[in-house]
């Protein structure tokens, strides 16, 4: 098995960072890329190599170390880094200006209001809903429970229909917002039939 010429002290950095690829033997002809892209080496000595991660865009990336070892031997090593945005958050304030009531047992995965109406979206298998709820007295008006193995979590409504995720097992539930509707559907007659 190949031994690793490079190896990084840390794997995250905020962008502006200067990133020092550490190497377990000297190369010649050494380069460095993230993402594909060819990235100038703003120091090199016989054990590093650093580069700045300004111009990157937050989130993980791959940093590929190329050159040639003192038995001319070609090498690589594939890294992973990540990089935070180098703004800090702004500090904010807030205010409570109404609470309301809600069922502590239910675990909630998602809400959404559509219409005027707080839909609610719960987790854990064998317990997990659909529930049209009453804001004001937490009132669970209409609700349509998932089958035992699955996990419900969040959901969103788009023309018309609820969607509802769900955890590990892959699978959305599209349900008729038409079937939450306390408005009665009008039925129209089919031919033939």
């Amino acid at each position: 098995m190949k031994q690793p010429i490079a190896s990084l002290l840390k794997t995250t950095y905020t962008l502006g960072d200067t990133i020092v690829v550490q190497l377990s033997q000297s190369l010649s002809e050494a380069t460095i890329s993230l993402d594909d892209v060819g990235t100038p080496i703003i120091q090199k000595s016989a054990n590093s190599l650093s580069v700045q991660s300004a111009s990157e865009k937050i989130g993980l990336h791959t940093l590929i170390v190329r050159g040639v070892t003192a038995n001319k031997t070609i090498n690589s090593d594939t890294l992973s880094v990540e990089f935070w945005s180098d703004i800090n958050p702004r500090h904010i304030t807030y205010s409570v200006l109404k609470t309301y009531p809600h069922q502590t047992s239910s675990f909630t995965q998602g809400l959404e209001f559509h219409k005027g109406v707080l839909y609610e979206s719960t987790g854990l298998n064998n317990q997990s809903k659909l529930m049209q709820v009453d804001l004001p007295t937490g009132n669970i008006l209409k609700s349509v429970s998932l089958a035992n193995q699955y996990f419900g979590e969040g959901i969103t409504i788009l023309n018309d229909r609820i969607y509802q995720l769900t955890w590990t097992s892959g699978y959305v539930f599209v349900t008729p917002w038409i079937l939450f509707s306390t408005k009665p559907i009008p039925i129209l007659p089919r031919a033939g039939g």
